[in-house]
């Protein structure tokens, strides 16, 4: 959020591209800066980038003194609202807002946006027909956002037994997304005060994730802006106790289904846009072969051909 919107939009069209060339036919962007991602959703639908669909959230809502790297400030009820209302001006899928930070710490951990706040947002993006997704590791603001009737819960890495409990009884997905935690290489990428904490913190998170993938409760699977590595998510998804089917689900029909968008994709039925992949090897058997992309169609168009060709090749 630091660097020029014009560095940004550089950074955007590889990132786009990487994506794509991956196999990753669509994308749910959770924060920009300036609406980045509105423009290229748009230069994506009229074909002048080569990219996933993009489902674009707009400007991320925190508190002043919040979480949220990819996020605006903005202080009390009044300023939501008109950050709510200024989104879906400029033509958002869905609410994006941060309840939390990532790390637990040695105490609670703190809601920085009050249950009035929570609760608001929640229904800004419900009478607008907009879904509402919310960074949230846990802690009181995460009943606070069950309760007022959250639909996406991304991360939940400190998500307790109690909670997963509520989670079952509600209509919200979780997105799990592993890599910040499980990675080194994301770890060291981060701000140098960041680092020993989500270090410390690896193995409780792992736990929790795990007791979260035992629950039964569905769920779908992000990558947390580590693009085009999206496969890697879904082989720490059978590392922590998914079945291998269960991990392809969520990244393909369930993925489709916490993006308002399974009647569309997210699995090969009828009627349905043609995105599909190819691999080298079976991934029902070896996750792992995931990574192993040898061709990409979508929306029936080739990206890949199999053979290595395709629409990458015009741009």
């Amino acid at each position: 959020m630091n660097d020029d919107v014009t560095e940004l939009t550089l950074r955007a069209e590889a990132m786009m591209r990487k994506d794509l060339l991956a196999g990753i036919t669509t994308c749910r962007c959770l924060g920009d800066k300036e609406y980045l991602d509105i423009a290229c959703r748009m230069a994506v639908e009229d074909k002048r980038l080569l990219g996933p669909r993009l489902l674009v959230a707009g400007k991320g809502i925190r508190a002043p003194a919040g979480h949220g790297f990819v996020g605006y400030p903005f202080d009390g009820l009044i300023e939501i609202k008109q950050a709510i209302r200024e989104n879906i001006d400029r033509g958002v899928d869905l609410i994006k807002f941060y309840i939390t930070g990532t790390l637990k710490g040695e105490s609670q951990i703190p809601s920085y946006l009050s249950r009035e706040e929570i609760r608001t947002l929640i229904d800004g993006a419900h009478n607008a027909g907009l879904h509402a997704a919310t960074h949230c590791v846990g802690g009181i603001g995460l009943d606070w956002a069950l309760e007022a009737g959250l639909d996406t819960l991304e991360h939940a890495y400190h998500i307790s037994d109690v909670q997963i409990e509520k989670l079952l009884k509600s209509s919200a997905w979780p997105v799990l997304t592993p890599s910040p935690l499980l990675l080194e290489e994301r770890i060291d990428h981060l701000p140098e005060k960041l680092i020993p904490g989500h270090k410390q913190e690896k193995e409780e998170i792992r736990s929790r994730m795990i007791a979260l993938i035992s629950s039964g409760k569905p769920y779908a699977v992000g990558s947390d802006g580590m693009h085009g590595e999206l496969s890697q998510e879904v082989a720490y998804l059978v590392e922590m106790g998914a079945t291998n089917i269960s991990a392809l689900r969520a990244a393909t029909i369930h993925g489709a289904r916490v993006a308002g968008i399974d009647s569309k994709t997210g699995s090969l039925d009828a009627g349905k846009k043609a995105d599909i992949i190819a691999v080298s090897g079976n991934p029902l058997k070896n996750i792992k072969a995931l990574k192993n992309v040898r061709a990409v169609m979508k929306e029936g168009t080739w990206i890949i051909k199999p053979g290595g060709t395709g629409a990458e090749d015009d741009h």
